[in-house]
């Protein structure tokens, strides 16, 4: 019994100092983003096995020892550990998975942390597109990142710009990125329906190893577009933005001449020398600046966004509407647009999340004319019109050529403009829903079915008032009806073995259905400005339609290997099929492998204390383009023809069975240097080589056609990419970052069809030719003005001058329509609540004809048009040393043309002040504000003589300029 009572007192002992060292420890979980609680967050002690939820205000309570190990969790939360020592009260701050230090970058089926990709992938977030008002989120990508060259050849709201990552691929098919929303393919163009303020980042896939995943449709690049989402356990925040401001033609130096000047260059080359009416002051009184009359300097344009985002434990979700107006500064043209965007998702079990995307955009744009060469273009307008002849009568209506008013030569655009009305409707669907299934640990199933539609409907009437019309009008339309059906199937395995082998293997398939319908009619014989309809036509309606459809279908497959967190190797493995092709070249297979090492977290490493990151990587795959007529390889017969007044059908190709995929092969080395945790500095060296490119090549006539599309050639595109981050200076409250890209790209063609050395494209300037850059350009060599005689010089192919201008005598310029330098760089400054960006782009070393001037310095080719001033300077003695021929010796397409049409463009200077938030909390309502002023287009310096030097065509003439746009704004989160 004695036994008995002291083993008892034992344990009663044992069991009161184990009490003394368990206690109750309090504390609070909250975000690091917003400081806000996380209600539901799971508290683990992971000694005991035991724990508990927090409540609503993200507090808890748990019984702890010195010694235990609590772990903090939460969905979209990285876990937190703390080994409890002597602490009281813990406040427990969770970072958010995508704002981690190395942070979570999209990369196609999966996501990867930035510092584990071995290929080199640049990120655009919203924070640096919200700093561009543009329409479209295409244009707000230029300058932002390395390899990736974007010009906006139109300054018209809505417009969309040209994109090329890497150089230009391809000869004749299709050389834009493939872009992905939401893992939804979107089409090149569409951007305008979409709102850039929904946009969480962009990510840029240049290398095989980033872009084979996608195979066949990736040899231009990707671009993965990231819409914003909810976050779990989160309170509703409400976001609202407003921007107003108005837009000014950016640049466009002018030395037209004003009355004065071409009244005096009319009497010095005898325009009136047999005009015995001709009285010099009946045209005196008048001098109109046509520039001022078309384009109007203060367009409004203002854009409204409302954002409502928050969650629970097991859903999250967003959703935001925007509206936004923007008026040309060329007359009648105006872009309106309506946006609504849903983003959900939610834990249906603890194994299974749903969720869904949708976007519904609806736009309406205005536009006047667009015909290059005719005067009804406002661009030709500006500077074609003469200057002593006015627009507007007397009382300050518009002349008419239909009561005498206009007492110029043809039309009065101001007029041609009231009369002729394009209006373009857009109504744009992009959405998605997704089920993903995690049967067990680390196993990911996931299916997605995506949808791109949209409905586009355009009218242009002519109407019936206008006097050319001989009171009869014509009215045209198109209603067209498109969609891309995406379905994606893919299952991920991640698992590790002993903690140093980390392996991530991707399945997938996948399958997308494509159709574009359209109906296009037209009538004439309209008798009322107020009756547009094709039914108010006198006319029988003439009408045309067509149907195409195009389809994928796709397996794939991706696996990821890492040791020790330092050495990395990733391999893809993609088979497509496309409806392109004939039967027997219908699928092709593309691969890819990368490599990359960590040097920076090796042991020797560590007496560089210096370096905070150093990298390698490596890649090499290969990739396709079937960017092409959806049947080109067939040999298509179309109805509507007669012969012998007999309904007939006709061929409209040959077709080639035998066409199949353009390929790609891409080779990437880089290197990534980290310096003081200051800055940072990337550096790509890429090679790539196209083959077995789709090319339309001459044929003989015999075969009833003059080409057909065929697999010929061979293209390498070589160059490197240098991305600059640096933390300039940090002082106490004072802060100054800089961040830069620069590219360079070397674009050269190897191989042409049927061992061909050059191939003339068209009339457009340029040419095809082994050894030399696609762009390049050719003309006859101007040799400037003789003397003696005032007639124009030429050089021939042999270099000898001559006097007779013939097209065969032009020769390679040495000289390129596409850019091999460009880049862009940002200089940001905070000081408190205050911050101030200047970001600048820049393109070198690219020319253009600048066919204005073919109009424009005419020398009596066009005598009713306006003529530059430095057509003043004509020949008019012998002797007299001059640019100008004598008159009558009329400008050619030659090499004086050409200009330098490299450019740097301060882009965007924005300045914005963020309120305290200690002031802001007495409002008990207001969690953020912020105010701000920006300008975009500001500076423009090029040597250019034109409105704008920024277009991706090898000629310029009659394009819209681009614009400058102050805006002002606010932006208040609730």
């Amino acid at each position: 019994m004695k036994k008995v009572l002291f083993v008892f007192s034992c344990l009663c002992l044992l069991t009161s100092a184990i009490q003394a060292q368990t206690r109750v420890i309090k504390g609070v979980v909250t975000a690091q983003s917003d400081k806000a609680s996380l209600p539901g967050a799971t508290v683990l002690n992971k000694t005991t096995s035991s724990g508990v939820a927090t409540d609503l205000d993200g507090k808890f309570s748990i019984k702890v020892a010195k010694g235990d190990t609590l772990v903090f969790s939460f969905i979209g939360y990285l876990t937190q550990k703390i080994v409890i020592s002597n602490q009281k009260e813990l406040n427990v701050i969770l970072v958010e998975e995508s704002k981690q230090i190395d942070d979570v970058i999209v990369t196609g089926y999966l996501t990867r942390r930035k510092g584990t990709l071995t290929g080199p992938v640049s990120v655009v977030d919203a924070k640096q597109l919200e700093l561009l008002p543009v329409p479209n989120f295409d244009q707000a990508l230029q300058g932002q990142t390395p390899g990736m060259l974007v010009m906006s050849s139109s300054g018209a709201p809505g417009s969309s710009a040209s994109v090329a990552i890497r150089g230009i691929n391809s000869i004749s098919a299709g050389t834009a990125p493939l872009y992905i929303m939401d893992g939804v393919v979107v089409g090149a163009g569409d951007f305008q329906a979409l709102n850039t303020a929904d946009i969480e980042s962009v990510t840029v896939l240049k290398d095989a190893a980033s872009t084979a995943i996608y195979g066949a449709r990736a040899a231009n690049g990707v671009i993965l577009i990231t819409t914003k989402r909810g976050k779990y356990g989160t309170e509703a925040r409400v976001n609202f933005r407003m921007q107003m401001g108005w837009s000014a033609i950016a640049s466009g130096k002018s030395d037209m001449m004003n009355t004065k000047e071409r009244l005096d260059y009319e009497e010095l080359v005898g325009m009136h020398a047999n005009d015995l009416a001709y009285e010099r002051s009946d045209y005196e009184g008048i001098d109109v600046n046509w520039k001022k009359v078309i384009y109007n300097d203060n367009a409004p344009t203002s854009s409204y966004d409302l954002s409502i985002s928050g969650g629970s434990q097991n859903i999250a979700y967003y959703l935001s509407a925007n509206y936004m107006t923007q008026e040309g500064i060329a007359p009648l043209a105006d872009f309106t647009r309506y946006n609504f965007r849903l983003n959900w998702e939610g834990r249906v079990k603890p194994w299974m999340k749903a969720g869904g995307n949708l976007t519904l955009g609806h736009e309406k744009n205005a536009q006047t004319s667009t015909l290059q060469n005719s005067i009804f273009n406002p661009a030709n307008a500006a500077l074609f019109m003469l200057p002593y002849v006015s627009p507007y009568k007397e009382d300050g209506s518009i002349a008419s050529v239909g009561d005498g008013s206009w007492k110029g030569d043809a039309i009065n655009p101001l007029e041609a403009y009231e009369a002729f009305v394009m209006d373009l409707e857009r109504t744009k669907t992009v959405g998605s829903i997704f089920l993903e299934l995690t049967p067990w640990k680390d196993l990911i199933v996931k299916t997605m079915l995506g949808l791109d539609g949209g409905v586009n409907h355009d009218v242009s009437v002519s109407k019936p008032s206008y006097p050319y019309n001989n009171g009869e009008g014509s009215v045209s339309g198109r209603y067209q009806r498109n969609y891309t059906l995406t379905m994606t199937n893919t299952v991920n395995y991640m698992f590790d073995l002993k903690e140093e082998h980390h392996f991530n293997i991707l399945l997938g398939q996948e399958a997308i259905q494509s159709q574009t319908e359209q109906m296009i009619a037209g009538a004439n014989g309209l008798s009322d400005d107020r009756l547009t309809m094709l039914s108010s036509a006198i006319t029988p309606v003439q009408a045309d339609g067509s149907k195409t459809e195009y389809s994928f279908l796709s397996f794939f497959g991706q696996a990821s290997y890492s040791l020790k967190n330092k050495y990395f190797l990733d391999l893809s493995l993609r088979t497509d099929g496309s409806s392109r092709f004939g039967k027997d070249n219908r699928y092709a297979t593309f691969c890819s492998a990368g490599l990359m090492w960590r040097i920076i977290d090796e042991p020797f490493m560590k007496k560089f204390g210096v370096l905070s990151n150093l990298q390698l990587l490596a890649s090499i795959g290969t990739s396709g383009n079937s960017s092409i007529g959806n049947y080109d390889h067939m040999a298509l017969i179309v109805g509507g023809a007669s012969y012998v007044g007999t309904p007939a059908w006709v061929p409209t190709g040959l077709g080639n069975e035998s066409l199949t995929w353009e390929k790609l092969r891409d080779m990437n080395i880089g290197i990534k240097i980290g310096l003081w945790n200051r800055l940072n500095l990337d550096v790509d060296y890429y090679h790539k080589v196209t083959t077995d490119m789709l090319m339309s090549v001459p044929i003989s006539i015999t075969n009833g056609f003059a080409s057909w599309l065929d697999n010929i050639g061979k293209m390498r595109n070589q160059g490197v990419d240098v991305q600059l981050d640096a933390q300039v200076l940090k002082l106490h409250d004072f802060a100054w970052n800089f961040s830069g890209n620069v590219s360079y790209n070397q674009n050269k063609i190897l191989e042409l069809y049927g061992g061909q050395d050059s191939y003339v494209v068209g009339n457009s300037g340029t040419i095809l030719k082994v050894g030399e850059s696609m762009g390049t350009l050719q003309a006859v060599r101007y040799a400037g003005v003789n003397p003696a005689n005032g007639d124009a010089l030429w050089y021939d192919k042999d270099g000898k001058l001559t006097n007779k201008y013939s097209t065969e005598n032009e020769v390679l310029l040495g000289k390129t329509s596409m850019a091999p330098w460009y880049g862009g760089f940002t200089n940001s400054f905070s000081y408190k609540g205050i911050q101030l960006s200047v970001f600048f782009t820049w393109i070198a070393g690219r020319y253009m004809m600048n066919n204005t001037r073919y109009f424009t310095e005419s020398n009596g080719r066009f005598p009713t048009y306006n003529q530059s001033t430095k057509m003043m300077d004509v020949w008019q003695k012998p002797g007299q040393i001059t640019e100008v021929p004598r008159y009558g010796v009329v400008t050619e397409m030659d090499e004086h043309l050409l200009e330098d049409a490299s450019f740097m463009r301060l882009k965007n200077l924005s300045l914005s002040y963020n309120f305290s938030p200690s002031l802001l909390k007495h409002t008990k309502v207001i969690q953020s504000l912020r105010v701000f002023a920006q300008a975009q287009n500001l500076l423009t310096f090029t040597k250019w003589s034109g409105f704008d030097p920024e277009s991706p065509a090898n000629l310029s003439i009659g394009e819209y300029p681009m614009t400058k746009q102050f805006m002002f704004g606010l932006d208040v989160t609730f």
